[in-house]
């Protein structure tokens, strides 16, 4: 009998952590970390690629999805930005889907523990935009679940030793609109998302 306690207990600490995991589902919006004013770019060692304003929106977002598929709509979220500074549709990401990466699902890497005692859980996602500076490259998404219902989103694409030329956000120079444009930017950007 008391043999039979500790795997109770266990149970149902796994019950609870399933249920508060689904708690998160829902649409989040946030901004960049780093978005500070400054006189030119690059103002933020921790930023790259994505001007200072930038929010980024996290659509239907559901961790207990473990596939993607575009054309059916169904992916464990998706994300937008909101930096078209470059004119309409110039978007670093337009409704692109979260994709789950398979392997993770027998690696250690799939239970990525950050530091902190307010994070629950952070889950790896690939991305593969069709259009916008980000078009024909994969980037990572680490979506880290915290307490009090928030979610810190990273996403990354190449090493940052690229970052976009020009000035602050809502003016950028044509120089950074063009690198932009062939995608020659790196990409690094830590947001801090609540409830939208």
């Amino acid at each position: 009998m008391l043999r039979a306690l500790p795997l109770c207990l266990l149970s149902v600490s796994l019950l609870g952590a399933c249920s508060d995991i689904e708690s998160y589902r829902g649409d989040y919006v946030g901004e960049v970390a780093g978005a500070v004013a400054c006189e030119q770019e690059p103002c933020s060692f921790i930023r790259r690629g994505f001007t200072g304003g930038t929010t980024l929106s996290l659509r239907a977002f559901d961790p207990s999805i473990q596939t993607a598929d575009s054309s059916a709509g169904v992916a464990p979220g998706f994300l937008t930005t909101s930096d078209a500074q470059c004119g309409d549709g110039t978007e670093t990401l337009l409704d692109e889907p979260l994709r789950p990466i398979a392997p993770l699902a027998h690696d250690a890497l799939s239970i990525l523990e950050l530091p902190g005692s307010t994070r629950v859980r952070t889950y790896v996602y690939a991305l593969e935009p069709e259009r916008g500076p980000l078009a024909g490259r994969t980037a990572m998404v680490f979506v880290t679940l915290l307490e009090e219902q928030e979610i810190e989103v990273r996403v990354v694409s190449g090493d940052g030793a690229e970052d976009c030329p020009g000035l602050p956000f809502r003016d950028p120079p044509e120089d950074e609109c063009a690198a932009r444009a062939a995608g020659t930017c790196d990409f690094y950007g830590l947001f801090e998302l609540d409830p939208a």
